[in-house]
């Protein structure tokens, strides 16, 4: 069984959400793989609030490597906190 607290320690970087209409409480956590991940996380009975889909492409290498899209989903935490991890993969997969 997988904890988000294990989530948590692979994750390579965080980011967070400054926004008027963000959730009091969200956090985004880097995963090898978010599609992994979640499929390991209901495994485990996370709450998952949103599938793993594809939110943006970066043709320009803004973020990371160029042509890479980032890819997230958010599940509920023990204390029904909104978290997002997210992962990058190749445009084409």
């Amino acid at each position: 069984m997988i904890e988000l607290h294990q989530v948590a320690q692979r994750a390579k970087d965080l980011r967070l959400l400054v926004e008027q209409a963000a959730p009091s409480a969200l956090i985004y956590l880097r995963v090898p793989d978010v599609r992994e991940s979640i499929t390991q996380l209901r495994e485990a009975n996370v709450t998952v609030e949103t599938e793993p889909h594809r939110v943006y492409v970066d043709t320009d290498g803004a973020f990371g490597e160029k042509g890479f899209g980032e890819w997230m989903a958010f599940i509920r935490d023990s204390e029904d906190n909104l978290v997002g991890p997210t992962s990058r993969h190749a445009a084409t997969s």
